[in-house]
């Protein structure tokens, strides 16, 4: 099944329900085999990417379940609700799992951003200071911590940084 998904895509043919073929080939291909890593990583990336926002969101819904600890999946998961679900609030819950679990060090102050952005301080605080504590060999991260902490501190709640607040309001339909 995953080979014929990889070498006879159609990526035009949505259903009734707004799913692609190839969302369904996916899901299949999990509930059959669920520990194939693979199918999370680029199945259920290329599903978002060809806009089967939803068939997407399922399909990193269960790698996230099966694979809680996977860096890789958490990031691209974490990046499918930012760009496509635009949901800021699970966005960086995932996005903060990635950092936990060894994704690269920028990933932290991106969940700052986030919670920030979501007029939770209060977290966006919590991770940066549990982000001093992880990075403190490396100074450069340091200092751009502590700026950021500087950025949280003075925020206002009516004021959020306009371009991680674009992204996290939802397109009207």
């Amino acid at each position: 099944m995953w080979l014929d998904l990889i070498q006879d895509y159609e990526a035009d043919h949505f259903d009734s329900k707004g799913h692609l073929w190839g969302y369904y080939m996916v899901d299949a291909v999990t509930r059959l085999q669920p520990r194939f890593r693979l199918a999370y990583v680029l199945g259920a990336n290329t599903i978002s990417l060809l806009h089967d926002t939803e068939g997407a969101r399922l399909l990193f819904e269960r790698g996230l379940q099966i694979y809680p600890n996977d860096w890789v999946i958490a990031y691209r998961a974490g990046y499918h609700y930012l760009y496509e679900v635009k949901d800021c609030k699970r966005a960086a819950e995932i996005f903060d799992v990635a950092v936990k679990n060894g994704a690269p060090m920028w990933v932290d102050g991106l969940v700052s951003r986030l919670y920030s952005a979501e007029g939770q301080f209060d977290i966006a605080k919590q991770v940066v200071l549990q982000g001093l504590k992880t990075y403190k060999d490396n100074p450069r991260m340091v200092e751009y911590l502590r700026k950021r902490l500087e950025e949280i501190e003075k925020q206002d709640p009516k004021i959020f940084t306009e371009t991680v607040l674009k992204l996290c309001v939802k397109k009207a339909k």
